[in-house]
């Protein structure tokens, strides 16, 4: 039987010491209890992944399934996404139909081979209602959707809606100071009697000046808990992030995910990278090296840039992982950030090694933007958990 060597994150961000300590506890929780069933026939590096992420799926501390944000109608909406090298790839989104998603996405994956009447081909990608209707169709536990929405998360909701709806009166002030402001500059022809009493725009321009500081406060304070990081901030100052992922290798087997609750306050609809092959995660092979990645950070910039793909691509060519450094990895794949952005990534190479032939895995870790907690399980079953800072690019044989 093979040992796995399994990695997993639960987000890129700005965590607490507390924070920090519960995640690697969670981490090394799920990596036991995946590790636990590898002795199961149907133990496979999918099935080993789902169980991994799933388990994280089950922390309300962690933004994935019962502990995810909420949207701007206070509702959950989870994405998830599964693949390997020889199943292939599956997913959910926008779903309030399960506590574990990754689950379903690795039901969907399981069946992608499966021959359906007429022709007709198999799901990769379903969202809103088409989950629970696969799940009740096929048998896959649901949930109703109030048991996804957490306490803390609803916490973290309304304060977001105050302080959108406080951004909302503030520009509305400004706007009706810039409305008095430009009628006031409206020529318009005084008589000798008018004119002492003719009013400057001077206080105006001052108000608006001030009106605009006050949005500028309240539009910082709104993107503060719903900015693209997709962190936000818990009553005990930790920090709850974004996607969750994992990377599996059992035998010849390689696997990759990744879940989410996704951006506090997003859209109805909105789909996250969690969903999105090559955005939040990538697994492909060249000759007899197999490279898995799992992403985490600014949504919308991992899907822009297809960042697990191209970082996927990155370590099929590159020699030395641990001559890394993060200019390297980003500018080598055109991957552009500002001081916005947050990205976070774990990656596992397994290939030959040069002496004898064995496999080697390397697993190599950075963040940008924030700080990225995340755990191991080396081939001598083995777990560690660490967590790195923003700028730091971690390589290691496992």
């Amino acid at each position: 039987m093979a040992i796995p060597v399994m990695v997993l994150h639960s987000g890129c961000g700005n965590h607490t010491r507390s924070s920090i300590q519960q995640h690697r506890d969670h981490i090394r929780g799920a990596l036991l209890q995946a590790s636990g069933q590898s002795h199961l026939p149907s133990a496979g590096a999918m099935f080993l992944l789902s169980q991994a992420l799933g388990c994280l799926e089950k922390e309300p501390t962690i933004n994935a399934g019962c502990g995810g944000n909420l949207n701007v109608l206070g509702q959950a909406a989870c994405d998830a996404g599964i693949m390997d090298l020889n199943l292939g790839y599956a997913a959910v989104g926008d779903t309030d139909a399960t506590l574990t998603p990754s689950h379903v996405a690795y039901h969907m994956c399981t069946l992608l081979h499966e021959p359906k009447l007429l022709g007709r081909l198999r799901p990769r990608l379903l969202v809103g209602a088409g989950v629970r209707s696969y799940c009740e169709q096929h048998g896959l536990s649901t949930c109703d959707p109030s048991e996804l929405v957490s306490a803390p998360a609803t916490k973290r909701f309304k304060r977001a809606e105050a302080m959108m709806v406080e951004a909302m009166r503030q520009e509305s002030d400004l706007k009706q100071q810039d409305e008095g402001e430009t009628q006031s500059k409206r020529p318009h022809r005084l008589s000798k009697a008018e004119a002492p009493a003719t009013v400057s725009a001077t206080p105006c321009t001052k108000t608006s000046a001030a009106a605009r500081a006050r949005l500028a406060a309240a539009r910082a304070r709104s993107a503060s808990a719903t900015d693209d990081s997709e962190a936000t901030r818990t009553d005990s100052g930790a920090v709850i992030d974004d996607t969750v992922g994992g990377i599996c290798v059992s035998g010849t087997e390689m696997a990759t995910g990744a879940s989410s609750g996704g951006i506090l306050f997003k859209n109805v609809g909105r789909i996250g990278p969690a969903a999105v092959a090559g955005a939040g995660f990538w697994a492909c092979q060249k000759g007899n090296v197999r490279v898995s990645v799992c992403t985490s950070g600014t949504g919308e910039l991992l899907m822009q840039h297809l960042v697990a793909l191209r970082l996927a691509e990155w370590a099929l060519e590159c020699l030395e992982l641990s001559q890394t450094t993060l200019l390297d990895v980003f500018k080598s794949r055109g991957i552009i950030l500002d001081d916005s952005a947050v990205l976070g990534a774990t990656l596992l190479r397994v290939g030959p090694t040069e002496d004898d032939g064995d496999c080697k895995h390397e697993m190599l870790a950075l963040a940008f933007g924030g700080t990225l907690v995340y755990g191991w399980q080396d081939s001598q079953q083995a777990i560690q958990t660490h967590c790195i800072s923003s700028g730091q690019v971690v390589c290691q044989q496992l």
